[in-house]
């Protein structure tokens, strides 16, 4: 777990502030996370990533309380869907995606919109909500964008380009997404033009960025 990472949850996550992991894997930073916040919803599809999760939950006996598991894919749209992975012969290796579903590794996974998800957790309003799904986040925030227009949950994104099959297009779509909120930071909290996250670097590279 980088140390950006840690300055993104530090900053945000308090005993009283509830933290959403969408991408959770085998747990870093759900288990960081319930070290500062008062509850922590980790949400991971892959099943082979999901029972290092718990595994690794249960070695923390005095933060399970405040950890719940959700065994579903974050989509923009509700129902069926087939999760892959490109680089694993059986999963688990955090590159899981919906953008992968065609590969010979794959399961059949429970999708659920981001709107859905907190709507089902009974959050008002998360204090931050962490995105790191291999590419997949431009669905995910296009399909409840008029939710995230409306709240404007704090948004804590890794953008993967590289895995994308259109790049400059998907972008677009993320731009337009992340214009309706006030600041768009780097980890380190240094402001993002968003008109550079079209340069060959940001399309083709993997980085992140905050969204307040």
């Amino acid at each position: 777990m980088g140390t950006r990472f840690i300055w993104v949850l530090q900053r945000f996550l308090t005993p009283s502030s509830t933290f959403v992991d969408i991408g959770a894997w085998i747990g870093p930073l759900t288990l960081y996370g319930a070290h500062l916040a008062g509850h922590c919803h980790a949400v991971e599809p892959d099943p082979l990533a999901r029972a290092a999760l718990t595994a690794n939950i249960a070695l923390n006996p005095e933060l399970s309380n405040p950890i719940n598991e959700h065994p579903v894919a974050v989509a923009e749209f509700e129902g069926k869907a087939k999760l892959g992975s490109i680089t694993s012969s059986s999963g688990g290796d955090s590159m899981s995606s919906l953008l992968f579903g065609h590969s010979s590794v794959s399961w059949t996974v429970e999708c659920v919109t981001l709107e859905g998800l907190i709507d089902s957790l009974g959050i008002v309003t998360p204090c931050l909500v962490k995105i790191d799904i291999e590419g997949g986040k431009v669905e995910v925030l296009s399909g409840s964008w008029e939710y995230i227009e409306r709240v404007k949950p704090p948004l804590f994104l890794s953008v993967h380009g590289k895995f994308w099959p259109d790049p400059p297009p998907r972008m677009e779509r993320l731009l337009n997404v992340l214009s309706t909120y006030r600041e768009i930071l780097t980890p380190q909290f240094m402001p993002v033009s968003l008109g550079t996250l079209l340069d060959a670097d940001h399309l083709g590279g993997l980085f992140e960025i905050v969204a307040l």
